[in-house]
């Protein structure tokens, strides 16, 4: 009886993961890529929060983060 549990419950997951890669593999996403002829600059913004905050490095004004 336990062995039949595990096992139903096993062909459940691996129909269940059988299922959704189908599902996912039918939705075809093109990308086009292209290919840069110089460096890019890409500004990264790293802050914890956007509040004043008098003396915290990791929150930016409001006012600040607009320039």
């Amino acid at each position: 009886m336990f062995k039949r549990l595990i096992l139903l419950s096993l062909a459940l997951v691996l129909g269940g993961a059988l299922l959704t890669q189908t599902a996912f593999a039918s939705k075809k996403h093109t990308v086009k890529w292209e290919k840069a002829s110089a460096p890019v600059n890409l500004p990264i913004l790293m802050y914890h929060s956007v509040e004043n905050k008098p003396g915290n490095g990791l929150c930016v004004p409001p006012e600040q983060l607009e320039q």
